[in-house]
């Protein structure tokens, strides 16, 4: 497949996919657009999460501090909690459901251990597995979105990175996990990861840290006002 797409493009293409999601939510919820349409915007939206996970993975792999990107996602991942719940549930503050940035600060934080461990032999591979799982579990606990799948899918994308065919067929199989069909719209997203260059792009690099949050306030904003 042809190599097109920039870093910033698929981030574009991420984004533009979590907006009509995310929109899909507020029309629902006002009975603005109808079961299909819903459904439709739903399943776009289903390609966000993948792209994002492999760009998370791709900015760790290039990142010149690990330490400094685990907390631009930290701040963001606090800042993005109020939007997240607004969005979701029309509340400042709800407990039982946090946002994916949590997900992708406990992924980064296994994956910079695990890149040590790798080096390890045997004895790493033991407290990799230990380590994968508390992660994991911490995703759940924590309630964050896309909880131990976002974690494990992350990792998938690390581990197997060079291995392609393997790669997507072991991302597909988290993706589909939820049980949900609509996941089933997720592995699409394969197509777009395909296309994409290994260029950096031009986006200035809080563009998508500050699009989150704004943007699920905006609509969770003005779902209450409707």
């Amino acid at each position: 497949m042809k190599k097109i797409l920039s870093g910033s493009a698929v981030k574009i293409t991420a984004a533009l996919s979590m907006l009509i999601d995310h929109a899909a939510i507020i029309l629902n919820r006002y009975n603005v657009i109808c079961e299909p349409v819903y459904k439709i915007m739903r399943g776009v939206g289903r390609l966000a999460f993948p792209l994002f996970t492999f760009l998370i993975v791709e900015g760790f792999i290039h990142t010149k501090s690990v330490a400094k990107y685990i907390t631009r996602l930290a701040v963001f991942a606090f800042l993005s909690e109020v939007p997240f719940d607004i969005l979701n549930y029309g509340k400042i503050f709800y407990a039982g459901h946090n946002n994916v940035l949590f997900t992708y600060v406990i992924a980064v934080c296994i994956l910079w251990a695990v890149s040590g461990f790798l080096k390890m032999g045997t004895k790493g591979m033991i407290y990799m597995f230990i380590l994968v799982a508390v992660g994991m579990a911490s995703a759940f606990l924590l309630k964050t979105d896309y909880s131990w799948r976002g974690v494990m899918l992350a990792l998938v994308f690390y581990i197997m990175h060079d291995y392609k065919p393997v790669k997507y067929i072991t991302g597909a199989l988290v993706l589909v996990m939820s049980g949900s069909l609509l996941c089933f719209a997720a592995p699409l997203s394969f197509i777009i990861m395909e296309m994409y260059d290994g260029r950096k792009g031009r986006m200035p690099r809080y563009v998508m840290y500050v699009f989150y949050p704004l943007h699920m306030l905006v609509l969770g904003i003005a779902g209450m006002m409707a």
